[in-house]
């Protein structure tokens, strides 16, 4: 019988050496990742959860009675190298601009018929922070959550962040008269601000004109105490100095007051609830940067979308509170009772620790989810105890069963037992970030949809964390990145027996599923694009050689490719890796190919340097060398000048797959391979040759 791990208040349980090089190796991507977060608000990226990992609980390490039961050799999670991961959104949603100004832009989750009920957030990137929990509630609750934000301008009606700001100001104006013709069920908006070790933290004055201004409309709201703020990256200092040391958190008595700001304040309305997660994020005297083997913090001031993720099962208790106030309470807002507290002001308060369950017992069909929340511990937990699939304490089997039987829960016979609703998204080295942004962010869109969380098993995890992740009861089936012909990664996918979906080209698809990308076809529209513009002597610029001897990111399959379709074409052709120096690679291509007016380029690292390193050689695009780009579409557009690209739509084979995987599960007939269309975009960096004389 497994014993819980001997670990920290905070439930870490890592070792720290191979995070000091990344340390010092991504320092210039955390740092940019402030001047990056105002434009993520209309380019969010998305969260990838770690839901119900055991490994990774986060914030539920802070619920009293937790215990850990994860592996001794857990990673940190996320990776320090997926901050446009880390912004949260909720998948699937819906972005329109407002009819009266075209800069506010209002995000919709999906819905089935007429929501339950409707939400609004709003405000700036903090508020964001609480799509990562909001999500899941939402798809379970049938809640429609709007999102409306805009990066540094708070919910207020003054411009907090940039005093005198004439767009914010004009923004939040237009978002409140929007408010006030929606009438949502609830407003989420920022509480309080700048909390800062000095106790800086406050209510502006222009918070609460907007409270004020949607209490005489009726409309409530759920003002949200912040989150502590540093003058330097609690995730970077914790990877360099582990997660307990002092140097990398703050004393939670210098960043939050006893009193907070609102409970000062004379003219709060009755119909607005202050929610305070600071528990969440501190321990009773520490704010540290890592709990339940999660970085909390994605920079300075912004929490990781997975660890906030790991809140859902406290956020979603208060929202509930809000919306169903019991019966006789006036205006809707509760003032006594053990649920919600009058606050001295007349306000109301939610201390985490005094929220009822009472939200479990007003639904006819309880979930595993409900069992999970009401025990305190993760879905899988409860799997496990209705299963038998792994040892769990006397004392968590106890509060399990207690919680069932006061749930009155009763297994369906249409979901065996086995089922987790989650599947593991096993990622490569390989890929560029970018495309793994794209890819992880249409894996989650498309696992949303069907009901599914994703537990991402990333590169660094190894051979162990898949083990883990495919061991029986953790997920339902997985789906693989950048499979490779002799794949180690595929007798263990194969040897977990269940159903998986293998983005790539496995040299045999026993037991597999697959889903590639039509290689083929996107050398076909390059060669053809090309001799149609009259060339007829064609070079190609690959990847390093070590991505060929490794056989990894498409690299030597794409290759093979463009020789196949310049064969078929009767087109002189010459490829070359780039190793080292632009430059000496490109000259020794044309040394290769002195006749090539195209190139191919097949690596988006060096892809804006190739015009300049073209000149060096006294040539010049697109006039004496067309250049065609595998690569996304939007960095080609961006470049001078701007590249023709084929696109090969990695978000599209992500759903795929999941598209795929679900069916397997559904016990559909397995299909054949899938292979995803690419697509050319002809841009000004290939015209036609030029006719000698």
């Amino acid at each position: 019988m497994e014993e819980p791990l001997r670990r920290s208040s905070i439930g870490v349980a890592s070792p720290w050496g191979a995070y000091r090089l990344a340390a010092v190796l991504m320092v210039p991507v955390l740092l940019g990742a402030w001047g990056w977060q105002v434009a993520s608000e209309r380019k969010a990226a998305h969260q990838a959860r770690f839901v119900d990992d055991l490994d990774h609980p986060g914030a539920m390490a802070r619920e009293p009675g937790f215990e850990y039961w994860g592996a001794e050799d857990a990673s940190i999670v996320p990776p320090l190298v997926s901050p446009p991961l880390e912004f949260a959104r909720i998948g699937g949603s819906t972005c329109t601009p407002s009819e009266h100004n075209d800069e506010v832009q209002s995000c919709r989750s999906p819905v089935d018929g007429v929501p339950e009920k409707r939400i609004v957030v709003v405000g700036d990137s903090h508020m964001q922070q609480f799509l990562a929990p909001l999500g899941p509630i939402a798809r379970q609750r049938n809640w429609e959550v709007t999102s409306v934000l805009k990066g540094g301008c708070p919910f207020s009606s003054d411009s907090e962040f940039m005093p005198g700001d004439p767009g914010c100001l004009r923004w939040n104006a237009d978002v409140l008269a929007e408010l006030l013709v929606l009438r949502p069920d609830l407003v989420l908006a920022n509480g309080t601000r700048d909390v800062r070790v000095g106790l800086t933290e406050v209510t502006p004055p222009g918070f609460v004109a907007h409270w004020r201004t949607l209490a005489e409309a009726g409309i409530r709201v759920a003002a949200v105490r912040d989150n502590p703020r540093f003058p330097f990256s609690p995730s970077l200092c914790a990877a360099e100095h582990g997660p307990e040391a002092p140097r990398c958190g703050a004393p939670k008595a210098e960043l939050y007051a006893a009193d907070p700001p609102y409970a000062l304040l004379d003219d709060v309305p009755g119909t607005v609830t202050f929610l305070d997660f600071g528990d969440c994020y501190c321990t009773a005297d520490f704010c540290p940067p890592v709990i339940g083997n999660v970085f909390v913090y994605l920079d300075d001031n912004h929490v990781t979308a997975t660890y906030q993720g790991t809140m859902s099962a406290v956020v979603e208790r208060a929202p509930e509170d809000l919306l169903d106030p019991q019966e006789g309470e006036a205006g809707g807002r509760a003032t006594s009772g053990t649920d919600l507290v009058a606050g001295p002001r007349g306000a109301t308060y939610w201390p985490r620790e005094r929220v009822s369950d009472r939200w479990t017992r007003e639904f006819a069909v309880v979930t595993l989810g409900d069992v999970a929340r009401h025990a305190g511990v993760a879905r899988s937990t409860v799997s496990y105890v209705l299963t038998g699939n792994r040892s769990v304490s006397p004392q968590t089997r106890s509060r399990v069963e207690r919680s069932i039987r006061a749930l009155d829960y009763a297994r369906s016979a249409a979901a065996p037992a086995e089922r987790v609703d989650r599947m593991a998204l096993v990622l490569s080295e390989s890929l560029a970030p970018r495309s793994s942004t794209r890819l992880v962010d249409a894996v989650v869109d498309a696992a949303d949809r069907h009901g599914l969380d994703v537990l991402l098993v990333t590169a660094d995890r190894g051979e162990a964390g898949l083990r883990r992740a495919a061991r029986k009861g953790q997920v339902d089936g997985l789906v693989a990145v950048d499979v490779q012909a002799h794949d180690p990664r595929l007798p263990l996918l194969r040897a977990s027996r269940l159903p998986v979906v293998a983005i790539g080209a496995p040299a045999s698809t026993d037991g597999v599923l697959r889903v590639d990308f039509d290689l083929a076809a996107a050398m076909a529209h390059c060669l053809d694009h090309l001799v149609g513009l009259g060339h007829r002597s064609v070079g190609f610029l690959g990847a390093p050689s070590s991505a060929y001897r490794r056989e990894t990111g498409f690299a030597g399959r794409t290759m093979t490719a463009f020789a196949a379709a310049a064969l078929r074409r009767d087109v002189e052709h010459s490829a070359r890796p780039v190793d080292g120096p632009l430059p000496r690679a490109l000259a020794g291509l044309l040394g290769e190919l002195p006749g090539a007016t195209a190139l191919v380029v097949h690596n988006e690292s060096v892809l804006g340097d190739v015009p300049a390193a073209l000149r060096a050689l006294g040539r010049h695009v697109p006039h004496d060398v067309a250049v065609v780009a595998v690569c996304a579409d939007e960095v080609a557009e961006r470049l001078s000048p701007p590249v023709t690209s084929v696109h090969l739509p990695v978000a599209e084979a992500g759903d795929r797959a999941v598209r795929v995987l679900v069916a397997a599960l559904a016990g559909q007939p397995a299909p054949g391979p899938v292979l995803v269309a690419p697509h050319l975009s002809p841009r000004r960096s290939s015209v036609a040759r030029a006719r000698a004389g």
